[in-house]
């Protein structure tokens, strides 16, 4: 049995490698000192409580490398909400290497585990709409939720979920002003807001 559970083991992880599964990129910690070498991209993000979260996967235009940007920061923060609370709300901040950047997909992840199981890719449209990364900016990328939508419930009440996400609208200095508040840290650098309201 222990032999079988190792080979199953073994054959998620060589699945995961080949197929591209990913982990969403550790966000950074309030109060953590200041890159000198990377930029910061963050946003506001909703997400319903739930096993499977949302994230957004942002593509450096020219190498193409890839970083995930969670909608929650861990299955510690889902755990310290009430039950009767079904949406977390925070503020996530991760840094990344400086470069000309893309939102291109949205992805669906597994907040106990953080592997990614399921990855979209976003309309040539938003893809388009390209932002810098450089050292001693904060990019906000805006508001946006992550919503639960039922595809399917049959008779015996098996249900089918998949994730969906939406913008949300902020302004400009709410969106200032959320950051400030939990990484106050950050209140020096240049800020840029890619879908803010004036």
């Amino acid at each position: 049995m222990m032999r079988f559970t190792h080979t199953l083991a073994a054959l998620v992880a060589i699945s995961c490698l080949l197929s591209g599964c990913a982990s969403p990129q550790k966000v950074v910690a309030s109060g953590a000192p200041i890159s000198k070498d990377r930029g910061y991209v963050g946003g506001l993000f909703v997400q319903k409580v739930v096993a499977d979260v949302t994230g957004f996967t942002l593509t450096n235009v020219d190498t193409k490398q890839e970083f995930e940007i969670p909608f929650v920061s861990g299955v510690e923060k889902f755990k310290s909400v009430p039950r009767e609370q079904k949406w977390v709300i925070e503020t996530i901040v991760i840094d990344i290497p400086p470069g000309k950047y893309a939102v291109t997909h949205w992805f669906q992840y597994q907040i106990s585990t953080n592997a990614r199981n399921i990855r979209h890719e976003f309309s040539a449209a938003v893809k388009q709409k390209t932002f810098i990364v450089e050292p001693g900016k904060m990019m906000f990328l805006g508001k946006f939720a992550g919503d639960q939508v039922t595809l399917e419930q049959n008779v015996f009440q098996v249900t089918k979920y998949e994730q969906s996400t939406h913008a949300l609208p902020i302004s400009n200095n709410e969106a200032r002003g959320v950051v400030n508040k939990v990484y106050p840290e950050l209140n020096s650098l240049k800020f840029e807001c890619l879908n803010c309201a004036p």
